[in-house]
């Protein structure tokens, strides 16, 4: 990854800030698409042995319409990533007073999704145990971590915070210890916390029990691993033909749910203006074609009377 990162004279972060885009994108299906992410603010050299949090949260926004490659929308997110360390210092509480009247108790303003790379990892005893799974690729190493839940707390977000295991066979799976102490809530309602170690990025995915089932949050860690796996073996695809199943879901999703095969029972018409007919005798008014933009619609009834005036006029001018 931090080749990947290199060649495309970018910081690690800017490449896996980028992999979260395109990850909500494809899951979401929107193309404008708001991330937080927390801001040292500590640059300036008279602020580096002050005691205290200064961490100011930032919204990054990129839009994904255009269906960039990851090598081109790396550099959209460069600039996107320099422009908010610039304004970094300006308060996150100032921003929301102007842009937002009124705030949702229920949901964090602005942004509901956060995206953070940390630098150190330790792993220590703890109460709450983290599961990482690690995957390496060549010399990349991956990883989708999980805290397991147990007794949880209300969250203020509307619901409680846990994490999940991702289960893949593209993954070498190993336990470590998490020491970042209570982890039972959350105000965000998606969390992705990256951890740099020396040999290997640990990742957490930290969400609201309210909105996500486990067993959604544990493909959504192997979905991860997966786009991760798929940007680093060729960046110059479009974002739209990154792989995100692993090869026994996309088995499942485009094979096995749609084996709708079924042996043709006797005298049954073959032919497909037979049963366009049929459907118009039985439901006239049903929607039986649209385009992508829904501008355009006809029932059954009005593609049947539609059918049978272009064959009559092939009958008669087009022997």
């Amino acid at each position: 990854m931090k080749a990947l990162a290199k060649a495309e004279r970018a910081t690690l972060y800017m490449v896996l800030v980028s992999s979260f885009f395109i990850f909500l994108h494809r899951y979401t299906g929107q193309d404008d698409i708001l991330i937080g992410t927390p801001m040292a603010c500590r640059n300036k050299s008279e602020l580096e042995n002050t005691v205290g949090n200064l961490v100011n949260p930032c919204v990054l926004r990129a839009n994904l319409a255009s269906d960039p490659s990851f090598s081109q929308f790396v550099s959209r997110i460069r600039s996107v990533v320099i422009n908010s360390m610039m304004c970094q210092e300006f308060p996150f509480s100032l921003i929301v007073d102007r842009l937002q009247d009124y705030r949702d108790p229920s949901r964090n303003p602005i942004f509901q999704v956060l995206f953070s790379l940390n630098q150190k990892f330790r792993a220590t005893a703890s109460n709450n145990a983290t599961a990482a799974a690690v995957a390496t690729a060549g010399n990349i190493s991956t990883a989708a971590a999980a805290v397991a839940a147990g007794d949880s707390k209300s969250a203020p977000a509307g619901g409680d915070n846990k994490q999940a295991t991702p289960q893949s066979s593209l993954l070498s799976m190993r336990l470590l210890d998490d020491d970042s102490g209570d982890q039972s809530t959350s105000p965000f309602d998606l969390q992705l916390i990256m951890t740099e170690t020396e040999t290997e990025l640990l990742a957490a995915l930290q969400y609201n029990t309210a909105l996500f089932a486990p067993s959604t949050i544990a493909r959504m860690a192997t979905h991860l691993t997966c786009l991760w796996e798929s940007i680093t073996s060729n960046p110059k695809q479009s974002i739209s033909e990154l792989t995100l199943l692993p090869q026994s879901e996309w088995k499942q999703v485009v094979i096995e749910w749609n084996r709708t095969e079924r042996p043709l029972p006797k005298g049954e018409k073959l032919c497909v203006h037979f049963h366009l007919e049929d459907w118009a005798k039985k439901s006239p008014n049903a929607l039986a074609l649209t385009d992508q933009s829904d501008s355009v619609r006809f029932t059954y009834g009005e593609l049947n009377a539609r059918c049978n005036r272009l064959a009559n006029y092939i009958k008669k001018n087009c022997r």
